[in-house]
């Protein structure tokens, strides 16, 4: 009986350490897409000045 109470323990600390892991992936994942799409929102606002500029100088 207690063999197969510290085989449901391990069993059930390794499914909890993988979710564990997969979510920090996700929040990883997240924050790399947040941080590419700023990127991305700043290079529009570049674009966007530029233009701006360009057209005030014409």
């Amino acid at each position: 009986m207690a063999l197969l109470m510290a085989v449901f323990f391990a069993v059930q600390t390794a499914r909890t350490a993988r979710n564990e892991i997969a979510t920090a992936m996700t929040a990883r994942e997240r924050a790399l897409a947040l941080a590419k799409l700023g990127r991305k929102e700043e290079a529009r606002f570049e674009n966007a000045a530029k233009r701006t500029l360009r057209e005030i100088g014409d």
